[in-house]
C-alpha cells in the first residue's frame, strides 16, 4: 500500500506560532484581570471586616458598662466606652470574633488604629502618618484619620520595629521573643523565659497580651515637637523608665516599677496601677482610677497630685535644709499643683533611708504580683479518699480531713508534725482565722483549681466548704 503524502494533515511553524501568540496575548489580558478580580475581592473581604470593627466600637463606646470576662482572672472586666489603648480596640475586636493581629490585607497593605478617632483603617504601605489626608494613601477609613504621628497605632514584631518611629508601636503577641530583633530591642533568657527589653523609644507604646516585657524605656524631649504619648504595660515584673523634658506621657494597665528620670510638671499621668515609683523631678498625677502605692521622690522637685486616683504613700528622705525637709517636699509638690503630703518617718519615728524606702517599695511590687498557683492532679489515693467520704476537704501530708480546723485540732494535740505542711484542696474551702493563727504553721496550698477564701476575723478557726 502506499501513502499520499498530500493526504497527511498537520501545523506549520507558522501556524503554531500564531497560536501560541494568541494564548500569550489571551494570558496577558486574562491573568492580571484575574488577579485583580481576587485582590478586589480581598480588599473587599479586609475593607467589611474594619467596617465591622468600626461598627463594633462605635456600640460599644455608646455603652460605658459592657463587660465581659477576664480569660486569666474570670473576673468581669468593662470594654465599654472609650478605647485609651490599641490592646483595648483588640479587645473589641475580640469580642465579635476578630482576631485584628493576624489580619493580613492585600498588596502589602495595612491595618493601623486611630487612637484620636477610635477607628480602625487600612492604608497603602506609602502611607506616611505625618499628612494622614493624602487620600491615595488611604485605603478605607471610616469617616477620615484624625489622629498624626504617634496618635496612630500599628502592630510590630521584635523584628520590623522600626529604627525611626512615627506611629506608636503595638507588640504583636508571641513575636517578640526572636533572635534576631531590631535595633532598640534586646533579648534576654533567664531559665526557661524569654525576657525583653525596649529601648530609646520616641512613641507611644502597648505590650498587647505578651507578658515577658521587663523593661521598657521611654526618651524623647523636643520643644518644638512635644508628644502626649500612652504607654501600656501588663505586669509587676516590668520596669518602666521615663526620661523627657517636653512630653506627657499617660500609663495604662499594671506596672510593677516606674523610674521617672524627669518629666515636665505637665506631666506623667497614671491611668493603672504601679506598685512603686521612684521620681527624680517632675510631676505624677493619678488621675480616675488610677493607684500608686509607693511614691519615692529622691528630691524636693518631685510634685505628686490625686485627681481621681489615689497614691497609698509618698515618701522622701528629710535633711536639716529647709528645701529638703519633708515640709519642702510637699511645700514644692504643692506650688506645682501637688495636694498630697510627703512622710519622712516611720510609724515608729524613725526617719526613712534610701535603703529602708527600697525594702517598701520592693515589698510593694512583690504584693502586686500575683498568687502562684501549682497545677495539681488528682492522685488516685485522692478520688479513693472523695469514693469513701465526699466530705473530704482537702489532704495534708498525705492525710485526708474535712476541715482545716481539724488539721489545726491535731496540730494543738501534737498529732501532726509541726513545720510545713504540703495542703491540697479537694473542693472550695473558707478559712475564718485571726492574723496571730495564721504563724501557727507555715503551709504549701496547691490550690488544684479551687478557691481557698482567707477570712480575716476573730474568735479562733472556723474551717468548711467555700459559700
Amino acid at each position: 500500500m502506499k501513502f499520499n503524502k498530500k493526504n497527511k494533515k498537520g501545523f506549520t511553524i507558522v501556524e503554531l506560532v500564531i497560536v501560541l501568540a494568541v494564548i500569550g496575548i489571551l494570558t496577558a489580558i486574562l491573568v492580571p484581570t484575574f488577579v485583580n478580580l481576587v485582590n478586589n475581592a480581598q480588599r473587599a473581604e479586609n475593607q467589611t471586616f474594619v467596617k465591622n470593627l468600626n461598627t463594633q466600637m462605635a456600640v460599644l463606646e455608646n455603652d460605658p458598662t459592657y463587660k465581659i470576662k477576664d480569660e486569666e482572672t474570670g473576673e468581669d472586666i468593662i470594654i465599654g466606652g472609650e478605647n485609651h489603648t490599641m490592646y483595648d480596640a483588640i479587645i473589641d475586636a475580640k469580642e465579635i470574633g476578630h482576631d485584628v493581629e493576624k489580619l493580613t490585607p492585600v498588596n502589602n497593605n495595612e491595618i493601623i488604629w486611630d487612637s484620636v478617632a477610635n477607628r480602625f483603617a487600612i492604608v497603602t504601605s506609602d502611607f506616611n502618618p505625618a499628612n494622614p489626608t493624602d487620600k491615595s494613601t488611604v485605603v478605607y477609613s471610616d469617616g477620615g484619620i484624625k489622629g498624626k504621628n504617634h496618635e496612630l497605632w500599628k502592630i510590630y514584631t521584635a523584628e520590623t520595629m522600626p529604627a525611626t518611629q512615627t506611629f506608636s508601636i503595638y507588640a504583636k503577641k508571641d513575636a517578640w521573643n526572636v533572635a534576631n530583633a531590631a535595633s532598640g530591642v534586646s533579648i534576654t533568657s533567664e531559665g526557661d523565659e524569654t525576657k525583653v527589653s525596649v529601648s530609646g523609644l520616641k512613641v507611644g507604646f502597648d505590650v498587647g497580651f505578651n507578658k515577658n516585657f521587663a523593661s521598657i524605656s521611654y526618651d524623647h524631649s523636643d520643644s518644638s515637637d512635644i508628644r502626649d504619648v500612652s504607654i501600656r504595660t501588663n505586669g509587676a515584673e516590668t520596669v518602666l523608665t521615663i526620661n523627657t523634658e517636653t512630653d506627657s506621657v499617660n500609663h495604662f494597665d499594671k506596672l510593677g516599677k516606674l523610674i521617672l528620670t524627669e518629666t515636665p510638671y505637665d506631666c506623667f499621668y497614671e491611668w493603672g496601677k504601679t506598685a512603686y515609683a521612684i521620681a527624680d523631678k517632675g510631676k505624677i498625677v493619678a488621675k480616675a482610677g488610677g493607684v500608686l502605692d509607693v511614691v519615692y521622690a529622691t528630691s524636693a522637685a518631685v510634685s505628686l497630685q490625686e485627681d481621681g486616683g489615689s497614691i497609698g504613700r509618698a515618701l522622701c528622705v528629710s535633711t536639716s535644709t529647709t528645701e529638703a525637709s519633708d515640709s519642702g517636699y510637699t511645700k514644692f509638690s504643692n506650688s506645682k499643683g501637688g495636694n498630697v503630703t510627703f512622710e519622712y518617718k516611720d510609724e515608729n519615728g524613725s526617719s526613712y533611708t534610701p535603703e529602708t524606702i527600697t525594702e517598701i517599695g520592693n515589698a510593694a511590687i512583690e504584693a502586686s504580683k500575683p498568687a502562684v498557683e501549682i497545677d495539681h492532679v488528682f492522685t488516685d489515693e485522692d478520688i479513693e479518699a472523695l469514693a469513701e467520704n465526699p466530705n473530704y476537704l482537702l489532704r495534708v501530708n498525705g492525710q485526708y480531713y474535712e476541715s482545716l480546723d481539724d488539721v489545726f485540732t491535731l496540730t494543738e494535740d501534737g498529732n501532726v508534725i509541726l513545720g510545713t505542711q504540703d495542703i491540697y484542696l479537694l473542693n472550695n474551702v473558707f478559712a475564718h482565722m485571726t492574723l496571730a493563727a495564721l504563724g501557727t504553721f507555715n503551709a504549701t496550698i496547691d490550690l488544684n483549681g479551687f478557691n481557698l477564701v482567707l477570712q480575716e476575723g476573730f474568735g479562733g478557726f472556723v474551717y468548711g466548704p467555700s459559700s
